[in-house]
């Protein structure tokens, strides 16, 4: 970060100083890697030193040369600083701030002054500037470089074995104790009060943090679990209120007695052995780790002292550490947890089931991630190119709900002030994203659209070979735009119809983690998509159920789910049993509000509600045949997954795709055709949009129509399909005038591409 602070010739410079410093400190908090903030403060002294220091920046001259002073602003040696001077008085203004990751990349070798001497021929009275340079020399530390590290680890994969030691650690992922959640509420009362970290983890005890990012945690657990095996389980009581003293705040936390006495110490160094570069706990005092529960922070320990209510002590037994890590702006989520003693049960991730849905919906790869946070990072920096500050994206759909595979899309939705003009500002970005290079084929935008006729204007973009819906709602704010929250807002946000799918994502969260892990959650989404999709019943446009809708039924599953036995299957056997039982005249709602839904016939099919106010059904595209398809798939789901406990039967006969030409007696097919590989995608939307309409129309004339979401591609052409069974050959006529008159509609919308439907020998084809 380059900054250059407000100087004391602007009014309230040291408090515009501090909110500036603070700024860039917060931005850079949550980027993992060694970090640089350089040049000009406009800062005497140590005014600012408190803010660096809590954020572990540490000054490179003071920390070279200690007894220098080291004046950059030097009115008695340079003539032009006397000039810009207000107190005639030298001052080190210019300054090189370091923040060290503890693998610590880079190492401070040297730092020196530049730009001391006059200009030759000037008298002595001009120099290059009315500041001297400073130069800061760093080396890279070859054991941990990025380049050695990338060397060794795909070394190390060649042989099969990750060396673990090799991973630069960050600070989205920890290493933790996490009491038992009916030890929660005391601790919870005090933390919502006065722990700025309340909303983002749990209570815990850290062991190690920064921690390896959450895709290397399969190999931790390989790694940690016979090691914690050997280390029995011990005891731990919350005992009374300690308290860290900081330059200008304190830090209240509860002091853990734990028996046998230096178990969580044995415990912590042979985490510690064998992650020698997430060494932070183990360095943050000279006791070296010093166990401790967080509970809040205050301006002063005799104010914390004054706030901190009576405490009664508490015992819980220690019997496995957890691993746990956040994504973007989500709360931390416990990943994994490994047993002390012993292996503690675990998910049966390695089964035949999870294998089967590994194969139908792969996880974003490392890489694939990046690319996505990439993408994210360069519309989100067009977003606040076109604003004129940071602009404030949030993700919706799967990605927010941390199930998103390497076939989604990224859906996001940027929050812009309401005095500017939504469909403008869409506009802007496209045009700024579509300017980032010269040459069409070097464009890193490929394809761009502007959908201003939908229900909410959209932005369509794809970059980098990743699609991305782009959204906006309006807010109306006051205080300026630094850490929006969507919650608070909520009173302030003009058009909640688009923002309302993040807080029902986050309610989603909230509800299921009371009862079921997320992670086990996100398993049995993801379990439940890849059946869905086999079967051919994904996709709201089809009259079936969209990813939303699928997200609330197996949230409702987790809530109401009351068995022992945690594991992905019984949980995905509990789905089936609930969904082909429910008496669809009622609906399915997460919250008292969303209960109270007034269904009705033919609106609401399958109502399954969202959580907040104006509650909607999500599944207003279900039509009469498609609500009979997915409660026949319920119902078949509930009895395979029953033979499948019985021993009669195996997971991948659950997900065997149907034959829809073999069961069904007739076809409709609508096929586009165009060499233009854009005009065909913008048509096959159109299509895709307008095909449930088609598909009530025919359920007029008493047909049992069966839509295939599974789109049928070539180079040039892209054909739909609707299956009837059976059909009356009187009735090939009516078809005939609905599947016309729907076909010269679609060629109103738009002339520039033909849609073609043909009849051969009565039987409905292309």
């Amino acid at each position: 970060a380059n900054v250059h602070l407000t100087s004391d010739h602007g009014e309230n410079a040291l408090q515009k100083r501090i909110q500036q410093l603070a700024t860039v400190i917060g931005y850079l908090e949550d980027r993992s890697g060694d970090c640089l903030i350089v040049g000009d403060f406009n800062t005497r002294d140590n005014e600012q030193d408190e803010i660096v220091d809590y954020a572990n920046f540490s000054d490179l001259w003071k920390q070279l040369h200690p007894a220098e002073t080291g004046y950059t602003f030097d009115p008695e040696r340079n003539p032009l600083a006397m000039l810009m001077s207000l107190a005639g008085k030298p001052a080190r203004f210019d300054r090189i701030l370091l923040r060290q990751e503890p693998a610590a990349n880079f190492q401070p070798d040297a730092v020196e002054l530049f730009g001391c001497e006059p200009v030759n021929d000037t008298n002595g009275k001009i120099f290059p500037s009315d500041h001297f340079g400073i130069r800061g020399f760093l080396k890279i530390s070859a054991a941990n470089s990025p380049v050695v590290s990338h060397a060794a680890k795909s070394i190390s994969l060649q042989s099969n074995k990750l060396d673990l030691t090799t991973i630069r650690p960050v600070y989205e992922s920890i290493l933790a104790i996490i009491p038992p959640e009916d030890l929660f509420p005391p601790i919870q009362v005090i933390r919502q009060q006065y722990d700025a970290g309340f909303v983002r983890i749990v209570p815990h005890i850290t062991l190690l943090y920064g921690f390896l990012p959450d895709e290397y945690f399969a190999e931790v657990v390989e790694l940690i679990a016979p090691i914690l095996a050997k280390i029995p389980p011990f005891t731990v009581t919350l005992a009374d209120f300690e308290i860290f003293t900081h330059r200008k705040t304190a830090t209240a936390w509860l002091r853990p007695i734990v028996t046998p006495e230096g178990a969580l110490h044995e415990l912590q160094g042979k985490l510690n052995a064998l992650f020698p570069q997430c060494y932070e706990q183990s360095t943050k005092t000279e006791a070296g780790f010093t166990p401790h529960l967080s509970v809040g922070q205050f301006d002063t320990p005799a104010q914390a002292r004054a706030k901190l209510p009576q405490w009664h002590p508490v015992k819980f037994t220690v019997d496995a550490v957890a691993l746990v890590s956040r994504r973007h702006d989500e709360p931390c989520v416990t990943r994994h947890l490994v047993g002390l003693g012993k292996i503690l049960p675990q998910v049966k991730h390695g089964g035949e089931l999870m294998a089967i849905v590994a194969q139908l919906a792969p996880e974003l790869t490392p890489a694939e991630r990046l690319q996505r946070e990439t993408v994210l990072a360069i519309v989100t920096q067009a977003c606040t190119e076109c604003l004129g500050f940071d602009a404030s994206l949030h993700l919706l759909g799967s990605a927010r709900l941390g199930v998103a595979t390497s076939h989604s899309d990224l859906d996001v939705v940027c929050l812009i002030p309401d005095y500017v003009a939504g469909k403008r500002f869409l506009g802007r970005v496209e045009a700024c994203l579509q300017g980032l290079c010269d040459s069409p084929e070097e464009r890193l935008c490929q394809r761009s659209q502007l959908v201003v006729d939908a229900r909410f204007p959209v932005l369509r973009l794809q970059i980098e070979g990743i699609c991305l819906d782009l959204l906006y709602t309006k807010v109306t704010v006051t205080d300026g735009w630094e850490k929006l929250d969507l919650q608070i807002l909520a009173p302030q946000i003009k058009n909640t119809k688009v923002i309302v799918g993040c807080w029902d994502a986050d309610l989603i969260i909230d509800l299921v983690s009371q009862n079921i892990s997320i992670e086990l959650f996100r398993s049995l989404l993801k379990a439940v998509r890849a059946w869905a999709k086999s079967r051919g019943i994904y996709g709201n446009s089809w009259g079936f159920l969209g990813g939303f809708s699928w997200s609330l039924l197996c949230a409702y599953s987790c809530i109401n789910y009351r068995g022992k036995d945690r594991s992905l299957e019984s949980l995905l056997a509990h789905f089936f049993q609930l969904s082909s039982a429910h008496d669809w005249s009622e609906p399915i709602a997460l919250t008292e509000i969303g209960r109270a839904y007034d269904a009705h016939i033919p609106r609401d099919w399958l109502p399954i509600v969202s959580s907040i106010e104006p509650c909607k059904n999500t599944a207003r595209n279900v039509t009469r045949s498609t609500a009979q398809i997915l409660q026949q798939e319920f119902a078949r789901g509930a009895e395979i997954t029953t033979q499948i406990f019985a021993g009669k039967s195996q997971w991948s006969s659950l997900y065997e795709p149907i034959d829809l030409s073999a069961r069904f007696d007739a076809v409709l097919t609508i096929s586009i055709e165009s060499p233009d590989r854009d005009a065909l995608e913008k048509c096959m939307g159109i299509l895709e949009g307008c095909t449930i309409g088609l598909v009530i129309q025919l359920e007029q004339i008493d047909l049992f129509v069966y839509p295939n979401p599974k789109v049928k591609s070539s180079e040039n052409t892209r054909t739909i399909e609707l299956f009837f069974n059976p059909i009356d050959p009187n009735k090939i006529h009516s078809i005939e005038q609905i599947a016309q008159a729907f076909i010269d509609g679609l060629n109103e919308i738009d002339e520039s591409i033909e849609f073609n439907l043909l009849l051969k020998n009565g039987r409905l084809v292309e």
